[in-house]
This record gives C-alpha cells, structure tokens and sequence, in this order.
C-alpha cells in the first residue's frame, strides 16, 4: 500500500454498510509511512486489524503472497481483497455477495473506477482483457496448471 493512498482507503472502507465485515491489512515491509499511518488510524477501530507480513519465499510474487498471507489469517467464508488505490462504494461489499450467491460463483473478479482524468486507462484496460482473452483462447493447456498453483493468482492491477 502506498502511503498517499493509506488514509483515503481507510476512510473508505469505514463507510462500507455491510454487516460482520473484519479489514485486514498486511504491512509487507514498507518504506514509506504506511504502517504508521495504518497503526495510528485503526487503534480505535474494532474492524480493523494490522498484520505483519513474513519475509518473500522463492517462487513466489509480492502481491500473490500478501494475498495469501491475509487468507490465512481470515475467519470468513468472503474475502475480497483490493489495491489501496481502488475506492469502494458502502454497498460494495453486499453486491459482492449477493452476486456470489445468486450465481453459486466460488470466485469473482471486478475491475475497479479508478479516477482519472485523461482517457487512455480504460483504453489500457481493455486491452488488457482482450490480451488475457487472445492468451487463454490460444493456449488453452495453460489453463489447468495456472488454476491449481496459489502463486499464478492474485488480484488484477494497473
């Protein structure tokens, strides 16, 4: 998480109406700020909980391991997990899983508003689904192996 995004994110999520919802955020050794920032703002908030991240083990990618990191320590049947760029509405969460469960989905994915001020990021986006679209289309064989490995999933990022 970057530090300027740190405190809007928090008070993001402190307007979420959704009940029994816990936030965990994992300080994965941070340079900047953040963890300060993050101490400091959630103190009071019962929701909320700090985790320090473990060190990177071979094979495995940053943001894929935080991921895993936070499922471990989470005692809910929902996760979600979000960039601290990424700004939710207060109803995010109950569309999340009223969707899950009208659909009996084990796994969504949405792509996030960013705010923007200029028009190429949905281009950038776009093309990104269609590349993901033209990749699995053409190599179908990939496909099983990449579904069955922790460390080829986590969430998407621009």
């Amino acid at each position: 998480m970057k530090e300027k995004n740190a405190e809007a994110l928090l008070h993001n999520l402190k307007q979420i109406n959704a009940p029994h919802v816990r936030f965990l955020f994992l300080d994965d050794s941070s340079e900047d700020s953040t963890l300060s920032i993050l101490r400091k703002k959630t103190a009071e908030w019962k929701e909320a909980d700090v985790l320090t991240g473990r060190p990177l083990p071979a094979g495995w990618t940053g943001k894929n391991y935080a991921c895993h990191q936070l499922a471990e320590k989470a005692d809910t049947d929902f996760l979600c997990f979000i960039d601290a760029d990424v700004r939710v509405t207060p109803d995010t969460i109950n569309v999340f899983q009223e969707t899950a469960h009208s659909r009996q989905a084990k796994l969504l994915t949405g792509f996030p508003k960013f705010p923007v001020s200029v028009h190429w990021p949905p281009c950038l986006c776009l093309c990104s689904i269609l590349l993901l679209h033209c990749i699995f289309r053409s190599c179908p064989q990939i496909i099983p192996h990449a579904l069955f490995s922790p460390r080829l999933t986590g969430p998407s990022s621009l």
